[in-house]
């Protein structure tokens, strides 16, 4: 089972990448090969930026740019979930949680304060606390360029508090050529496989018979 370390050599840049929405909700084995492609896509993003630019009071404004890692505590179960995810250049988000929610939108950042309002995706078969698979989640909180996120969250009848770290493999340069390859997912009774050519563009299907297309980019191009 391939784990978030083991791809380290294949850190690129993330422009965007596409899949068919209903491969990713057909099953959880699915969804499983789905956690697959993000930590592959977390593994090919490298960054160029830093903290620069100024706020609406006048201070420096922080950057948010990076691969983080951490736990979201939840005020009304009393219970902590691990998280991975990705802040690119523009501000475009993307977070997974260990059981397999993901959320997805944009932040704003000025000065020292981040906030924003993600979408979030229960796993199939699952709801989030107030019985919807789809709805909203409104984030704030405070950054420190390649440091730390800490804050707030509130949505989807949940609230609590999230703590995030910098990882600098965020910083290792990259190419296309890195990620041209075959890749293999596989656990119990489920496989997916995957091909990104010379060009960035992806193809692949898993055992239930979903079929997966994309293309990766460099942001920074």
């Amino acid at each position: 089972m391939l784990d978030k370390y083991n791809v380290k050599g294949v850190i690129n840049n993330l422009k965007r990448l596409f899949f068919h929405r209903e491969c990713f909700m057909k099953s959880n084995k699915s969804i499983s090969g789905m956690l697959f492609l993000f930590v592959l896509v977390i593994h090919i993003i490298s960054c160029s930026g830093g903290g620069n630019g100024g706020s609406s009071n006048g201070l420096p404004t922080e950057s948010a740019s990076g691969i983080w890692e951490g736990t979201f505590h939840s005020n009304i179960l009393s219970q902590d979930y691990n998280s991975l995810g990705i802040i690119i250049e523009n501000n475009e988000t993307r977070f997974i949680t260990d059981w397999k929610a993901q959320y997805v939108g944009s932040i704003v950042v000025n000065g020292n304060n981040v906030s924003g309002t993600l979408i979030g995706f229960a796993p199939l078969g699952f709801q989030f606390l107030d019985g919807s698979t789809v709805g909203t989640l409104t984030i704030n909180g405070t950054v420190a360029t390649k440091q730390f996120i800490t804050g707030t969250y509130e949505g989807l009848g949940d609230s609590g508090t999230f703590t995030l770290t910098y990882n600098p493999i965020y910083e290792t340069p990259s190419s296309l050529s890195k990620v041209s390859d075959s890749w293999i997912y596989s656990e119990a009774d489920y496989a997916l496989s995957m091909t990104i050519d010379s060009n960035g563009i992806i193809s692949g299907n898993d055992a239930d018979g979903c079929e997966y297309n994309g293309n990766i980019n460099i942001i920074n191009v």
